[in-house]
């Protein structure tokens, strides 16, 4: 049942993937903002179901919106590409930018959610 909750919630995770990289698909050769808001929106996700006890209290619907979903949806393969991307053109400084944006950003949104909604 588990690997049914990780398939089903993975699909709807890459769709919105998708439309999100449709949605950006203008700017995408300025900047990668559909990844970098796919990549924050997957860690406010996991952030939240984590400080709210999912993992511990409900392991298929873990299972489902953790690993699924937000597995789906976040995308460190297309961050590496546009990574070097931004470097092979000659967007160092950009390149740079937008990898410390994305990984901090990531970091602090998961810490913010998570400290947020924890339960004491």
């Amino acid at each position: 049942m588990k690997w049914l909750c990780v398939f089903l919630g993975g699909g709807l995770g890459s769709i919105l993937r998708f439309w999100m990289g449709m949605w950006f698909a203008a700017s995408a050769a300025l900047f990668p903002w559909a990844t970098l808001c796919a990549n924050a929106l997957a860690a406010s996700i996991i952030a939240w179901l984590y400080a709210v006890g999912m993992k511990s209290e409900n392991e298929l619907l873990w299972q489902l919106a953790a690993v699924g979903f937000c597995g789906g949806l976040s995308t460190f393969s297309t961050f590496s590409l546009e990574s070097i991307q931004l470097m092979r053109s000659g967007n160092h400084s950009l390149a740079w930018t937008y990898m410390i944006i994305s990984v901090a950003l990531s970091l602090a949104v998961f810490y913010g959610i998570s400290h947020l909604f924890q339960r004491t």
